[in-house]
């Protein structure tokens, strides 16, 4: 059965006037790829076209598991300059005198290693600069800010158990680490500063310690010789006791770390005894 010739002029005649009514909308007509739409037809092709490309790697761009040299090639096509020397400008705000050497040049080896260009390593070596800058000032903030608590807690401390005699039991607790710690251990007294509790004890067993020291010199001198006895007697109990306060004044009996510590103690305690008893 033929087709009857009125229908195809029909058919036609429809399909010229919908494309004679196809239009793009005025947002869009400034667009380059509205150019070439034409008809609802091309519209669809545009479309399925760019389906079709959703997902590929664009030409050029090596894979994931491409070789170093492809990668290295790839770089240089984008501009990242053959080494790792990049002109870096600083951001605005930097601290007078501050020394940026070192940032670049670490930032140079990360970011040409990375493949950037000239334009791009400089953006981000500014960003990361900025950020360093910020972090640092917070940490001086914060440092500031904990060792004016600290001072402030160990001028109570001292305050309380000094009174005015604070600077004395400071350096005298100074002098007294410096002589009998090991070189190997001096760095400890810087950390204490961040501890006013345990310096503060420190200084307490340096006072207490002063404080026995000064009370067995002003006997000893003050009694010359004891007067219990015959003077036979009163002569062996005057090297008794001269002995014991050498033996308690001695860094042997101050510094608990001595190997002679403990047979120091042993006699000052022996010869503490005899004192004792020559006094009932």
């Amino acid at each position: 059965m033929e087709e009857n010739p009125q229908n195809q002029e029909t058919q036609g005649q429809a399909t010229e006037q919908s494309q004679n009514e196809f239009t793009i909308p005025d947002s869009y007509k400034d667009r380059g790829w509205a150019e070439k739409i034409k008809s609802t037809d091309d519209l669809w092709k545009g479309y399925d076209n760019a389906q079709s490309l959703i997902g590929k790697r664009p030409a050029g761009i090596p894979s994931n598991d491409a070789s170093d040299d492809d990668w290295n090639q790839f770089y240089k096509a984008m501009g990242r300059p053959d080494e790792p020397k990049y002109d870096f400008n600083d951001p605005e705000g930097l601290p007078e005198g501050f020394d940026t050497s070192s940032f670049k040049e670490q930032a140079a080896q990360i970011l040409h290693k990375a493949g950037l260009n000239t334009k791009q390593a400089d953006a981000v070596y500014q960003e990361y600069l900025k950020l360093e800058l910020e972090s640092a000032n917070q940490q001086g903030t914060q440092s500031a800010e904990q060792q004016a608590a600290l001072e402030e807690q160990f001028e109570k401390l001292t305050k309380e158990h000094f009174g005015d005699d604070v600077d004395k039991y400071t350096e005298l607790t100074k002098l007294e680490f410096d002589k009998h710690v090991p070189q190997s251990l001096k760095e400890t007294f810087t950390k204490l500063t961040d501890m006013p509790d345990v310096l503060t004890a420190l200084m307490a067993y340096t006072k207490s310690k002063q404080g026995e020291i000064d009370r067995i010199k002003k006997e000893y001198n003050a009694e010359g010789s004891l007067s219990s006895g015959e003077q036979s007697a009163s002569r062996n109990i005057e090297d008794v006791h001269k002995e014991w306060a050498k033996l308690v004044t001695s860094p042997s009996a101050r510094d608990f770390t001595s190997p002679e510590y403990k047979q120091t103690m042993t006699k000052i305690q022996e010869l503490q005894g005899i004192i004792d008893r020559s006094k009932k």
